[in-house]
């Protein structure tokens, strides 16, 4: 997140870190009560972490004209637990450890993100385009890779336009990120066939 120290809640996360952030898909429905949502629930910390505000501005570039203003920070969610709430009296706790990756395979493709996200921007502009056009059904040509995680990959097409390729299986490793991207994008080449 990019927060102002300005700001009411900026203010009151420096006196009490703990909050909350829901996460719904029932608000449309009939009976909201039936939907899913989960709550998860931890602390709001300020993050000096460069690949925190590199990630932050990928997926927001029009925040990059206040970002470096000196009243702006960068913070990250720590989640410790969430509150599941599949539909009417279905809800669960589920600790944060549950929702989280090992820190070694954090580490490992927050590693490798930079270079893997470089090497597809510059070397396979076309994997991209199936990857979105295809697999995602999201059209569009100057697809680029913004961000690189266990759990899949983002997309941005111009400055607003983003997409989510998220992986059947989390992936832990480099070798395992470049093998994923070689099979989605011979599985969306099949696809075309």
């Amino acid at each position: 997140m990019l927060l102002s120290r300005l700001s009411d809640h900026t203010r009151n996360l420096d006196g009490d870190s703990r909050a909350s952030l829901l996460f719904e898909a029932a608000s449309r429905l009939e009976n909201p009560q039936t939907g899913p949502r989960v709550s998860l629930v931890g602390r709001i910390l300020a993050s000096d972490e460069p690949r925190h505000a590199r990630r932050f501005l990928a997926r927001h570039p029009t925040a990059e004209r206040y970002a470096g203003f000196g009243d702006f920070g960068f913070y990250r969610f720590v989640v410790e637990r969430a509150h599941l709430v599949g539909g009417f009296a279905q809800a669960r706790w589920v600790d944060g450890r549950d929702l989280s990756f090992d820190p070694a395979v954090v580490a490992a493709i927050a590693g490798c993100e930079e270079s893997v996200m470089a090497h597809m921007n510059e070397d396979h502009g076309e994997a991209l385009r199936l990857y979105a056009n295809v697999l995602l059904g999201r059209p569009g040509r100057q697809w680029r890779m913004i961000g690189l995680d266990p759990d899949g990959f983002d997309l941005r097409l111009g400055r607003r336009t983003l997409a989510r390729l998220t992986f059947d299986a989390p992936v832990a490793d480099a070798n395992a990120v470049r093998q994923i991207l070689v099979d989605l994008a011979a599985a969306a080449r099949r696809r075309l066939q």
